[in-house]
């Protein structure tokens, strides 16, 4: 299940419900969904509106990027982690700090 744009909107929206369906079932409430591979051009606007529809309050990708005001909550930027606390306090002062191509992505839902 990566979601992309090649599936029909009723086969994401398939996948969504009945993978949330046995969460729900097996676990409990089951509130945020995270994008198989995550990457941009593994996220399809089908996939954005069935995460929506399905009712989650967040989805998360693995774009790197700032997460604030402007973020939309069902596409939302990921940190990666790191071995160790120096490289990741590195990472989060440099490395995600506008991320253009991300927030060009994001205006495009």
């Amino acid at each position: 299940m990566i979601l992309h744009s090649g599936q029909s909107d009723d086969e994401i929206d398939d996948q969504l419900k009945n993978s949330k369906d046995l969460i729900e079932k097996n676990l409990g409430e089951c509130k945020y969904f995270s994008y198989p591979n995550g990457r941009i051009k593994d996220i399809s606007h089908g996939a954005l509106m069935s995460v929506k529809k399905n009712k989650y309050h967040l989805g998360l990708t693995t774009v790197p990027g700032d997460v604030e005001n402007r973020v939309n909550p069902f596409i939302i930027p990921r940190l990666f982690p790191h071995n160790d606390i120096e490289s990741f306090k590195f990472t989060l002062n440099t490395s995600f700090r506008h991320n253009d191509k991300y927030y060009r992505w994001c205006s495009s839902f």
